[in-house]
């Protein structure tokens, strides 16, 4: 072979390399100051702080005269009108065993019955119902590790209506008419075992029932609202009245209320009749409007009063009466660019960009920061300070050293 042709083909060979060995150096030279770079995207942040929340609202007690076990004969938040029969009263608390095993047969009876399907059912179908089966199990055991058993249980007989129609699209059982009649028979034989209830307790009104009781009903009820003072809240925590006798409460409008104490320095933000989003972590961080109505202050006490007015009532929302929350007090839309990318030139705030592989230097303004990162205003095009300032898609240079406008980075 002639030396001219072996060379260039040991050129042709080689010249790959020679290019990525240039790429490597060309890059360790740029970034060899532990410089990195951020693309600047449209962000919001919200501004939050955390608070003790009470919960207020509407609440009528229920009693009775008999001591002995309580049975609630509805869910908890069911909603039914007034005379409603809603707990029943026995003496002892095998009684509650068997309605429980009465409660589970007719749950099961229930779900059974629903668990037909329609004969023209596709594969799609199958492959639908099968994600619902996913989700569900998913939420159940979600709610299982967060602590929240009751949430979990009520996924329970939609679950297993879902199980049994599967089981009859691909064949696996013909029909659960048998299962049924058979429940019955075990709910009937239940029912005649069960001695005679020492009272039953019916809803005083239309609303929601709930067996939660904790004292606080009439203290914390919105009508105490209109006198209620800064020293009036504190005395109230310590004001629990007796629940003997009480077997639940009906929960009569859908209107409920948010009392948060904060500090001066925390309320100046908030404004009466305002809306802002409370986040609710005893409910899965759900995040609901409530209008401020009013903010109580008084002479010598520390903190000042926010009363929400809300109207959202979530399905498993957890009425807790004290529990956190995360107030939002505002929210700021821009560009988000990283707190340790901030300059400052000739008196100016801003950011080094890389132009090509030209440094050049951008102004910003401030909106808000929080956890490393800065909302800064997007100046739009029609700003006389548009040039000057960051745009949207910008190359943004995080760390390096004496950088400075117009300096070429090869």
């Amino acid at each position: 072979m002639k030396p001219k042709k072996l060379l260039y083909r040991v050129f042709a060979f080689i010249s790959p390399f020679l290019i990525i060995f240039y790429l490597i150096m060309q890059l360790s030279t740029r970034f060899s100051q532990g410089m990195s770079t951020e693309y600047v995207l449209k962000a919001e942040m919200e501004e939050t702080i955390d608070a003790s929340a009470y919960i207020m609202r509407n609440e009528t007690l229920l009693y009775t005269q008999e001591s002995g076990v309580f049975y609630n004969l509805g869910s908890e938040g069911q909603k039914g009108s007034a005379r409603t029969p809603v707990v029943a009263v026995y003496t002892d608390s095998p009684e509650l065993n068997i309605q429980d095993r009465i409660r589970s047969i007719e749950e099961k009876i229930k779900a059974l019955e629903a668990s037909s399907v329609d004969t023209s059912y596709m594969v799609a179908d199958i492959s639908s119902l099968d994600n619902s089966i996913y989700e569900n199990i998913l939420y159940i055991k979600k709610n299982l590790s967060a602590g929240k058993t009751l949430l979990a249980l009520q996924k329970r007989s939609s679950l297993l209506t879902m199980m049994n129609k599967r089981q009859l699209m691909v064949k696996e059982v013909a029909g659960f008419e048998y299962q049924i009649q058979q429940l019955k028979t075990e709910k009937d034989t239940l029912y005649h075992s069960l001695v005679a209830q020492k009272d039953t307790v019916y809803a005083s009104k239309s609303g929601y029932f709930s067996s939660q009781i904790d004292g606080y009903e009439s203290v914390f009820a919105p009508s105490a609202l209109e006198t209620m003072t800064v020293g009036g809240f504190y005395d109230a925590l310590n004001q629990k009245t007796s629940t003997q006798g009480v077997a639940g409460k009906i929960i009569t409008d859908y209107i409920w209320y948010v009392l948060c104490p904060v500090s001066k320095e925390n309320s100046y933000d908030f404004k009466e009749e305002n809306e802002y989003n409370i986040v609710f972590p005893y409910s899965d961080s759900i995040s609901l409007p409530g209008k401020l109505t009013k903010k109580i202050a008084e002479s010598g006490q520390e903190n000042l009063l926010l009363i929400f007015e809300m109207t959202s009532v979530p399905n498993d929302f957890d009425f807790t009466r004290a529990q956190s929350v995360q107030l939002q007090k505002a929210t700021y839309k821009g560009y988000r660019i990283q707190k340790n990318a901030i300059r400052y030139v000739d008196g100016k705030e801003g950011v080094y960009i890389l132009a090509g592989n030209t440094v050049r230097f951008r102004t910003i303004h401030r909106l808000y920061e929080s956890g490393g990162y800065c909302i800064v205003i997007a100046i739009t095009k029609d700003s006389e300070h548009y040039a000057d300032s960051l745009h949207l898609h910008d190359t943004v240079l995080i760390g390096g050293k004496d950088l400075y406008d117009g300096k070429t980075i090869t």
